[in-house]
């Protein structure tokens, strides 16, 4: 697989969202950018619904909130229901992951101590009294109502549907897999709630957005009309071969839809295609070439799946290729097949069955078991673990939170990766139950963040730890690491009260002994 070219980065993310900073690169979705900010400036619910992968992360980061801030909208970043490795779970309020993460999001500027130091209730009560309405927004906002924190998630649904309740000066934007939008408008019935459904790119459109936005990057006439609708033609649907239609020509004008993640393979395709040639012309853009670069990416995820999983990525292939073989038969491992589907290869199992995430995969799939052996193996850095690592906790697997983070403290290519790895090491240990292994790897991390001079995140692990040994029992060694956690910590509230916890502890049992 080929490089970017040297000097510049590609417009086009991958596997993972558009961000804000990358508006000018997110194309193809102008009207729907102009739908969608208009009801979430219009309404006191938005619910932004549609298949896994449509792209309602990218449409509401680089599209309707870039969009609403550029009115002058009293709009807040968006929020998401994904966990932020920069603050240990030690540190925080019981069940209050979930707020916290999502305060995050809204808070980006805020010292993580003092976001976990609020709730959600108490900061939007704040907001409530600036002049005109105030947006936010809530992404992922399916797992309010399932996952396995299910307490801290319930508990943050009561206190934004309270809030919300209490001030119809918020517009809340929540964005959701389809299905769950009743669960949002049964929870908001209220205050109403307005919907928009999100689907996929039509063909022509999305070959479009990927020609401009090689000319958004500086690549002006990289990719010519004709190019462009030949690109459409490879995106859409298999060519047929109809009686009415010439010996070999398609029957389909390719006005199929185009997933967004079939789109970013075939975009990074092109990318690379670049230094090769510099006006690509229509005769260049086959529907076999955009297979292979879909072969690629897809080629990358199974590889993503093979490392997360100690699986043999040849047979995942072969197995992935067997779904359109065996539909009444799922060849894929639980784990293995979760992992595709989060990296939006696969669609959610229904009946327990698995299916590709679109159609237009089948043929780079096939193929792809075939080319398998003669592949490169895809190589990961420390941050891809990270983030697994993360993701794993977010879904209470903690075993696999501990193998991803151990791995990405290995590859770790400054402090700054080896502390995240702690911090998520003794997240996983603290939240399987291990409180030793979880203040072994805390401490090692408060030491490193020492050195980072980051004395609040110090803190925070440092109450971490003070909170352990208080559940063990050891109210002395608990004192001390409290004590010092709010030295760097002044006025801090979980602090404050674990600390005063400890010491009406230590003057109880002090009254005891000397009671008798």
């Amino acid at each position: 697989m080929g490089e970017s070219p040297p000097g510049r980065e590609p417009p086009f993310p991958g596997s993972r969202p558009y961000r804000p900073d990358e508006a000018a690169f997110f194309h193809g979705r102008s009207e729907e950018t102009r739908s969608l900010a208009a009801l979430w400036g219009t309404s006191r619910v938005t619910v932004l619904h549609g298949a896994p992968g449509t792209g309602k992360t990218s449409l509401l980061e680089a599209g309707a909130y870039p969009l609403l801030r550029e009115t002058a909208h009293d709009v807040l970043p968006p929020g998401r229901l994904a966990r932020h490795a920069d603050h240990p779970s030690g540190a925080l309020p019981e069940s209050g992951r979930p707020a916290y993460s999502l305060l995050r999001g809204w808070l980006p500027e805020m010292p993580p101590t003092a976001v976990a130091d609020t709730t959600v209730g108490r900061y939007l009560d704040e907001l409530a009294y600036r002049p005109g309405p105030v947006l936010l927004a809530v992404d992922q906002a399916e797992r309010l109502f399932g996952g396995c924190d299910q307490d801290g998630h319930r508990a943050l649904l009561d206190d934004l549907r309270e809030t919300v309740r209490r001030h119809p000066s918020l517009h809340v934007l929540f964005s959701v897999r389809s299905g769950h939008e009743n669960e949002i408008a049964e929870a908001f019935a209220f205050a109403g709630t307005a919907e928009f459904e999100l689907t996929g790119l039509p063909a022509p459109r999305a070959a479009g957005a990927v020609g401009a936005a090689l000319e958004s990057a500086g690549r002006r006439r990289s990719l010519s009309r004709a190019a462009v609708d030949a690109l459409a033609r490879a995106l859409g649907p298999a060519p047929e071969t109809g009686e009415h239609a010439e010996e070999g020509e398609p029957a389909s004008d390719g006005a199929g839809v185009v997933h967004p993640p079939v789109l970013q393979h075939v975009a990074a395709g092109l990318w690379r295609a670049w230094p090769e040639a510099p006006f690509l012309g229509p005769e260049r853009i086959t529907r076999s070439l955009v297979s292979d670069w879909i072969a690629e990416g897809i080629w990358k995820d199974i590889a993503w799946a093979a490392a997360l999983t100690s699986d043999d990525p040849q047979t995942i292939a072969e197995r992935l290729a067997s779904l359109g073989r065996e539909p009444t038969t799922p060849p894929l491992p639980q784990d293995v097949a979760d992992v595709l589907t989060d990296r939006h290869v696969l669609l959610p199992a229904r009946n327990g069955l698995f299916t590709t995430a679109s159609p237009r995969l089948a043929e780079p799939i096939d193929a792809l078991s075939r080319r398998a052996p003669s592949l490169p193996s895809p190589s990961f850095r420390a941050g891809d673990w990270v983030a697994a690592a993360a993701h794993a906790l977010d879904r209470c697997d903690t075993r696999l939170a501990r193998q991803a983070a151990l791995t990405a403290l290995d590859l770790a290519e400054g402090m700054g990766q080896g502390l995240q790895a702690r911090i998520l090491l003794g997240d996983a240990a603290y939240e399987a139950g291990d409180p030793a292994e979880a203040e072994h790897f805390y401490a090692e991390a408060a030491v490193l963040a020492e050195a980072h001079r980051a004395g609040t995140l110090v803190g925070a692990l440092l109450a971490s730890v003070g909170r352990i040994q208080m559940a063990r029992g050891e109210t002395g060694e608990a004192i001390q690491s409290l004590s010092w956690a709010s030295a760097r910590l002044p006025g801090d509230g979980l602090v404050s009260r674990e600390l005063h916890r400890a010491f009406a502890r230590m003057s109880g049992g002090w009254a005891a002994r000397h009671s008798v």
